[in-house]
């Protein structure tokens, strides 16, 4: 080339031929000084067209070079690539990217050589340059395309392998085959597929699916691990090209816990028919319409006991209670037809025996999750109900006696142990004593000590016999009459005070009670009413009475003096709790007066107001 593009005396013809030819070459020639810039000394038109640069643009002192043109990220690799070559006296070729006269950047493949004088000296560079920027943007694509497809197949969590068709040799395997295998993928790329992983029948199967349909799609089948398990899969084989041979693309679903499940829900509906058609529990299933689609026998049962009625398929919903619970229930299923669970407890009474039911509806789901109906359990738990009635007393009747047993404690620990000290601290003296007046004086308080002891033993026992009595006498009493009766024992009292009682009480109101109880009970409150009067005004005191059922509240209101019940509520009841400091006061009046109540099943409760008065309902029951 050197000679054809410097020789002046060649044809004319052939260099107006070869002039044309570098012009409409794809790419440009170059001739290139062997200087530190490696400038240009000729470079062909086509130069142009693919840098965007002219001719011009590259020859003179002050020419850019083809060097200075190449990518930055580029150059070092071209620079070592070219100096290697022409160290060695070897053509070179290699690939670089450009950046044109716009800043466009182009992908140049070159390809050169040196040219050396007779002493071996370098004398110039020539060589060829062409773009090849779409093979090259192809290739990327192609090459990104392949590693993409290689990812996915590698840590696709699907078992895949691929094998050759003809000797059934494993190609590829990812991650997926070696864990469901239990085989690594070293050792399974290069061998051959062991007939072991499916029976013989099986085999057959795959072999003559494959050859009628030309693929495998979702075929339920077994394959044989290296612990000799079968696992359920479900098996998917296409033919693909790679490297130009035709391959088995294999790719394996485990379907154990499909399969498991597939089987529990099997027996779960084996065992909840069983269940439904033997439990206590009442089942009706209803379509969205709100009709029956099935029931069990409970649920006929419950229909033909309570409601004299049978079930029937196809009956609507709201049919199947009474026409009095047709607006309840109404409200109660549209939040479930809506995908909300409901429930309530019904009281059925009837003439020999009353019943209690939970009934609870909750929505069955397609599934797409839709509400298809509901079903509707009916449960008897009218023992239940009883047996929680029984527990609540239960536990208001050991609440209460461990009230007592403090208080029974209390006695034992303060009082009994102040007398029998304050005896014992007598007895001392007396045994030192000499003179026979101080013995006199002393043996005076001993006696008022053993009197105080014998009252406090009396008491408690008397508390004890209110406990003990489970057989209190019980007659029909008539409270008005012994309110009358009370207020005529008190009479010296009442005189003495000046106070007013008042008996709103209906003359015809009975309570079932002990005689002896009611009279103490009505002698407590109304002397303490007396009692503890106001100074300042008139006593007034109002006793009337409620009935509720089978109960009984008698209110006893007074405008005395009042009690602080935010200081004293939680002893009020006690033994030996006083409140207004009287010196008759001895605070076991009310306390006698609410084990007497407890004994008898019923229930005390007070209001007060200091300077206003006291009111005390007693319920009995």
């Amino acid at each position: 080339m050197q000679s054809e593009v410097q020789t002046d005396n060649q044809p004319i013809e052939r260099r107006g031929l070869l002039q044309t030819l570098l012009q409409h070459l794809p790419g440009f020639c170059f001739y290139l000084k062997p200087d530190a810039a490696f400038s240009t000394e000729y470079v062909s038109p086509g130069v142009e067209f693919l840098t965007g640069y002219s001719v011009a643009d590259f020859i003179g002192e002050r020419g850019i070079t083809l060097f200075s043109i190449i990518h930055t990220d580029d150059r070092k690799r071209v620079d070592d690539q070219l100096i290697f070559a022409l160290q060695n006296k070897q053509t070179f070729e290699m690939n670089f990217r450009i950046l044109t006269k716009t800043g466009e950047e182009k992908w140049i493949w070159e390809r050169g050589t040196g040219i050396w004088d007779e002493k071996e000296n370098l004398v110039a560079i020539e060589g060829f340059a062409t773009e090849f920027t779409e093979t090259k943007r192809a290739e990327n694509i192609i090459k990104e395309r392949g590693q993409t497809l290689q990812n996915i197949f590698n840590f696709s969590p699907v078992p895949m392998m691929i094998t050759r068709i003809h000797d059934g040799m494993i190609m590829m395997a990812n991650e997926g085959a070696e864990k469901l295998l239990g085989v690594r993928k070293v050792d399974l790329i290069g061998k051959k597929t062991p007939e072991s992983y499916f029976s013989k029948n099986e085999r057959v199967k795959i072999l003559d699916e494959l050859t009628s349909h030309k693929k495998i799609i979702n075929r339920e089948t077994q394959v044989k691990n290296a612990k000799h398990k079968n696992i359920p899969c479900l098996l998917s084989i296409e033919i693909i090209k790679m490297n130009g041979e035709s391959m088995y693309l294999k790719s394996f679903i485990d379907i154990s816990e499909r399969k498991q499940m597939e089987d529990a829900v099997q027996e779960s509906e084996d065992n909840l028919r069983t269940v439904f058609e033997h439990t206590e529990v009442g089942y009706i299933l209803f379509d969205q319409q709100q009709h029956i689609i099935s029931f069990n026998k409970p649920a006929s049962k419950f229909a033909i006991q309570e409601f004299n009625k049978d079930i029937k398929v196809g009956t609507h919903f709201i049919n199947f209670f009474p026409e009095i619970m047709h607006e309840y229930l109404t409200n109660i299923i549209t939040p479930v037809l809506n995908g909300k669970t409901a429930s309530f407890e019904r009281y059925i009474e009837h003439q020999e025996d009353n019943h209690w039911y939970y009934v609870k509806f909750a929505p069955v789901f397609t599934k797409k999750h839709k509400v298809a109906g509901f079903i509707m359990s009916i449960e008897n738990i009218t023992q239940r109900k009883r047996d929680n009635i029984a527990l609540n007393k239960s536990l208001e009747i050991v609440t209460e006696q461990n009230k007592r047993l403090l208080n029974f404690s209390y006695i034992v620990s303060h009082n009994l142990r102040s007398h029998t000290s304050n005896m014992i601290s007598l007895l001392n003296f007396l045994e030192r004593e000499q003179s026979e007046k101080e013995k006199a004086y002393l043996f005076q308080h001993l006696k008022k000590v053993s009197g105080l002891l014998n009252e406090t033993l009396h008491n408690l026992n008397e508390v004890v016999s209110i406990q003990q009595n489970l057989n209190t006498t019980i007659d029909k009493l008539n409270l008005h009459d012994y309110i009358n009766q009370t207020i005529d024992v008190l009479n010296k009292e009442i005189n003495s005070k000046n106070a007013i009682i008042t008996n709103s009480v209906s003359p015809d109101c009975t309570i079932n009670y002990n005689p002896a109880y009611l009279e103490s009970i009505l002698l407590n409150f109304l002397s303490n009413a007396i009692k503890y009067a106001s100074p300042d005004r008139q006593p007034e005191i109002l006793l009337e009475a409620t009935k509720t059922g089978n109960t009984v509240e008698l209110y006893v209101r007074d405008n005395g003096l009042g009690i602080d019940l935010k200081k004293f509520n939680d002893r009020l009841f006690g033994m030996y709790k006083t409140f207004h400091g009287n010196k008759d006061a001895r605070g076991i009046g009310l306390f006698i007066t609410k084990n007497q109540i407890d004994a008898m099943g019923g229930k005390i409760e007070v209001s007060s107001e200091i300077n206003k008065g006291t009111t005390f309902k007693i319920s009995f029951l």
